[in-house]
């Protein structure tokens, strides 16, 4: 595992197949969580949806070290989505929705290039500031042309542990046009400020 000296000012992350697995529910609500959300989630018809195990990890040394995270996601039930944040445990301390808050949550149809946009808008952060994660190679290569550094979670098993370094030295090995976030050396909980609020 890298030991980092700077991090981004803003993590961007697609939802489906990206952080969590997305089954094809035959029902919906209500949802149940599993051994407290640790586990993930339970729809009315049994199906679990839970979040990939890079991906918890990820945001747990997110959180640790004060970077903020944002969502950018076409899901296309957005209540539903809402109540998964809500649900998932990245692990007893934490829920994922309170890793990503305040951060913006935007979660509609069209471009994630306008995604991004509205977050950079919400936020003020610099899109060469910000690391993106998607499985959608299009949308990544269209996220990419706004000069954020992107990462596409190919293969089936979405964000692993290997691609976040990798996002990371590819973020650390470019120009940027302000101050990385911290040192490294920030407790958990302390983060870089900006202008949240949800979608």
């Amino acid at each position: 595992m890298l030991c980092l000296a700077s991090w981004p000012s803003l993590v961007v992350l697609d939802l489906d197949h990206t952080c969590w697995n997305r089954p094809r529910f035959r029902a919906g609500p209500p949802f149940t969580p599993v051994n407290a959300g640790l586990a993930g989630i339970t729809s009315a018809s049994g199906e679990t949806l839970d979040l990939y195990p890079g991906a918890r990890r990820t945001l747990m040394r997110l959180r640790d070290a004060g970077v903020p995270v944002a969502l950018a996601s076409r899901s296309h039930r957005k209540n539903w989505a809402l109540e998964w944040l809500r649900m998932l445990r990245v692990d007893a301390a934490s829920t994922f929705e309170s890793v990503v808050s305040p951060s913006p949550i935007v979660i509609r149809d069209g471009s994630k290039a306008e995604h991004v946009r509205e977050i950079h808008r919400r936020t003020s952060v610099e899109f060469d500031e910000m690391l993106f994660f998607d499985d959608n190679v299009h949308d990544v290569a269209l996220v990419e042309q706004l000069g954020c550094t992107v990462v596409h979670c190919a293969g089936g098993r979405g964000l692993t542990e290997a691609l976040f370094d990798e996002g990371l030295a590819r973020w650390q090995a470019r120009p940027h046009t302000a101050a990385a976030v911290g040192d490294g050396r920030r407790g958990p909980g302390r983060r870089r400020r900006h202008r949240g609020g949800r979608a």
